[in-house]
């Protein structure tokens, strides 16, 4: 069973990455150079600027193991400039994805943050229980760009609970800023 559920996962993401190849090569060449960029990271307004075009592009770079780590996050996290609901269950698949990269992950609950904001608030709350530390620092981080509402009460509450300092230091923060 666990392999079968591997190949179910893998034909899909196969087929995205051939998405890549099959679109407007201006487009990916363009999205490619956005992505890239080693100083800048693209905003959403050049993102947007891309069109709803630029989705499946996105796609297929982010499942493209032949793509740097760092590239393939990057088109993670840009596909919360386009929510809609088959980019959420993949956001929120691929943040759940244990075996996925850490980097991955964290992008994703950030990319729900982003896209979806107060709307994902349990989903990315959920997060601040996770095993590992710098998943749960980014919990923190995307809960506190959304309304107070929607991040105090999960913020406090795992503040109660948290046994590592650095950890602490990130709920405080997120628990003091301002939500965008």
């Amino acid at each position: 069973m666990p392999g079968s559920r591997r190949l179910l996962l893998v034909l899909p993401l196969a087929l995205l990455a051939s998405a890549a190849h099959a679109a407007d090569p201006a487009l990916a060449g363009h999205l490619q150079d956005l992505l890239g960029a080693y100083e800048e990271p693209p905003t959403s307004e050049d993102l947007k600027a891309a069109g709803p075009e630029a989705v499946g592009i996105l796609r297929a770079f982010a499942t493209d193991p032949s793509r740097p780590l760092a590239f393939r996050a990057r088109a993670v996290h840009a596909l919360g400039n386009f929510p809609d609901e088959a980019n959420r269950a993949l956001l929120l698949g691929w943040a759940h994805d244990a075996a996925l990269p850490g980097i991955i992950r964290r992008r994703a609950i950030h990319a729900l943050a982003n896209g979806w904001g107060d709307a994902e608030a349990a989903h990315i709350g959920a997060f601040l229980a996770d095993p590992d530390i710098d998943t749960r620092m980014t919990a923190a981080q995307a809960l506190g760009r959304l309304s107070d509402a929607a991040r105090r009460p999960r913020l406090e509450q795992r503040l109660a609970v948290e046994s590592n300092a650095a950890v602490k230091a990130v709920i405080v923060r997120a628990l003091a800023s301002e939500p965008e």
